[in-house]
């Protein structure tokens, strides 16, 4: 009798087992939030200001405006790479659109758009701490789309007293190191002190998410950096929170839901792939949801538009109930940035 108890048993733990595995695959298969076009940025007033094309547009919530960063930035075929960056400015909004930004011009970082030594230095991440605002940026090296040798480059770190006029500082990482690519986001140290959290990425579109935080008033320096997961100042000690290959990647915080929000693309996976985490703390546990707003059935997509990468959370602008998600999406055909709502 014993023993036929203990096959029973034997059988259901099995069963469980089966049922648990099945549904972690089947969640990990989940239906992709829907993604909803807004509008493209790249319209008549970004056409009369000069700006006939561009990408990324990182945001920030100042004197109660929405600032968009953007990448290099080209005015046509006749006038190419006028600019390293450029910025866009709106009213705040919880529910942003196109026609609300005006384009004044401002070129935030310049680049010597010179290979092997500053082809291209665009913005990765910001974040304002006092008056200061501190924007993250890479300086690539070297592109190569083909991947034959590698996307090259390194991260750095510019401030400013406003949105314009950035210094580069002293706060330098190695090539293809940790610090590439750094979205942060204010937070709360494990000790419960206020925190700038980092997720940061090392070779570009090459390397896992890693996390880093730092007291916001040595944002500047280095060696107070703390790494996931034993928080040391060892970078050498730093492991993955996030296993993929991670290209552009943004951070911020859902006040509404009291939730941090990821948003990264993947590019392990064949693809492609654009991931939305959310979580009560910036090291998690995240709880995981899949975009896949360049399907090629999507139909806001126009004939000859492709090879979509981004995008990036826009800070505060989460609808009536926050469970709305803006972001920017880039195009690399045309060379464009859109404007995109998903829903939680």
């Amino acid at each position: 009798m014993k023993t036929t108890i203990k096959i029973l048993l034997s059988i259901a733990a099995l069963v469980l087992i089966f049922f648990v595995i099945k549904f972690k695959f089947l969640t990990n298969r989940q239906t992709p939030l829907p993604s909803t076009f807004i509008c493209n940025f790249i319209d008549r007033a970004a056409n009369s200001a000069g700006i006939a094309g561009t990408d990324l547009g990182i945001g920030l919530i100042r004197n109660n405006s929405l600032y968009l960063f953007f990448g290099d930035t080209n005015g046509g075929p006749k006038n190419k790479n006028i600019a390293a960056s450029t910025i866009a400015i709106a009213p705040k909004s919880a529910t942003p659109d196109c026609a609300d930004f005006a384009w004044p011009r401002l070129e935030p970082l310049k680049s010597a758009k010179k290979p092997g030594t500053d082809l291209s230095t665009v913005p990765s991440g910001i974040i304002q701490v006092g008056k200061t605002v501190y924007l993250f940026a890479m300086r690539m090296t070297n592109w190569d789309f083909l991947n034959k040798k590698g996307n090259h480059g390194y991260g750095l770190l510019f401030k400013s007293d406003g949105t314009e006029n950035f210094h580069e500082t002293n706060t330098i990482w190695s090539p293809d190191s940790l610090h590439m690519n750094n979205a942060p986001v204010l937070g709360k140290s494990p000790d419960g002190q206020p925190a700038v959290y980092i997720y940061t990425t090392g070779q570009y579109r090459a390397s896992d998410i890693f996390l880093a935080y730092v007291d916001p008033s040595q944002i500047e320096d280095k060696s107070a950096y703390h790494y996931y997961p034993n928080w040391t100042t060892d970078i050498s000690e730093a492991t993955p929170i996030i296993d993929a290959n991670a290209g552009e990647i943004s951070a911020v915080y859902n006040s509404t839901l009291k939730k941090y929000l990821l948003m990264f693309s993947n590019y392990s996976l064949k693809n492609g792939g654009l991931k939305l985490y959310t979580a009560d703390s910036p090291a998690g546990p995240f709880e995981k949801y899949s975009l896949n707003p360049c399907d090629k059935n999507a139909d806001w997509m126009k004939e000859g538009w492709r090879s979509c990468y981004g995008g990036y959370i826009l800070p505060d602008t989460f609808g009536t109930d926050g469970l709305d998600v803006y972001y920017t999406l880039s195009l690399w055909r045309p060379y464009t940035t859109v404007l995109m709502k998903t829903r939680l």
